[in-house]
């Protein structure tokens, strides 16, 4: 494999792995007990972008 499919493949698998892992933590923490499905996944998804996308926006304008 190459340096930068390795690198592709690993970028993939952390975009899959980190809602599951924030439902978990969130499941783990609270014991709501929040199903493993697509749509929480999708939830967890759409949360992280609105959050997190926001902030990073923000934070690039601050820098220029």
């Amino acid at each position: 494999m190459t340096k930068g499919l390795l690198i592709a493949v690993i970028w993939i698998g952390l975009v899959i792995l980190a809602p599951l892992a924030t439902i978990w933590s969130i499941n783990t923490l609270f014991q709501l007990g929040i199903d493993y499905t697509v749509e929480a996944w999708l939830a967890v998804v759409w949360l992280s972008t609105v959050t997190f996308g926001g902030l990073t926006h923000a934070i690039n304008n601050l820098k220029k």
